[in-house]
């Protein structure tokens, strides 16, 4: 149900509740009740909130079997965590989902804080090996310092490179 102008927050909710992943990580929180939520949640992070209230948006849809869903608490913790979410004033989808992920990632996340870097200046920028081992290690880095659900569902690595057509410089970027 729109509160306001949510349409943008209730598409992204609809694409959330009904990935079969998080269904299956849904019953698992069911089945194993609080030993599987407590291992699923990051305590030390304010977002655990908004997963908390994520979950009970499971439990009405799927337990319930409601049909329509009112998310007027959701959208209240969400508009505590940004300002434009929580008005009524009409936002954007996408945004939304990014918010979104970023937040259920972080309230799940077991490792709290960033442990591992790479110093990109060490990388000899002619040697194609080199590029490739930057890649594998920028991926093994944040896999060592991202631990979620909701980070291993929804994240990738890409990798760009840019060619100057003047001089032929070229410039690699690895991102998440």
């Amino acid at each position: 149900m729109n509160l306001g102008n949510s349409c943008y927050m209730n598409s992204i909710l609809q694409i959330f509740l009904n990935i079969e992943e998080i269904k299956n990580i849904f019953k698992k929180i069911i089945t194993y009740q609080d030993n599987f939520l407590n291992f699923l949640l990051n305590c030390k992070s304010d977002k655990v909130i908004l997963v908390e209230e994520f979950i009970n948006l499971l439990k009405i849809k799927y337990l319930d079997n409601k049909k329509t869903l009112i998310p007027k608490t959701f959208k209240k913790i969400c508009g505590k965590f940004n300002n434009n979410f929580g008005g009524i004033i009409q936002q954007d989808a996408n945004d939304f989902f990014i918010f979104l992920l970023q937040s259920l990632h972080e309230g799940t996340n077991i490792k709290s804080k960033e442990i591992y870097t790479i110093n990109r200046d060490t990388i000899n920028k002619e040697n194609k090996e080199n590029e490739n081992d930057l890649g594998n290690e920028y991926w093994a880095n944040n896999v060592r310092n991202n631990a979620s659900y909701f980070y291993a569902l929804f994240t990738g690595q890409f990798q760009s490179k840019l060619i100057c057509q003047k001089c032929q410089k070229e410039k690699i970027k690895y991102e998440q």
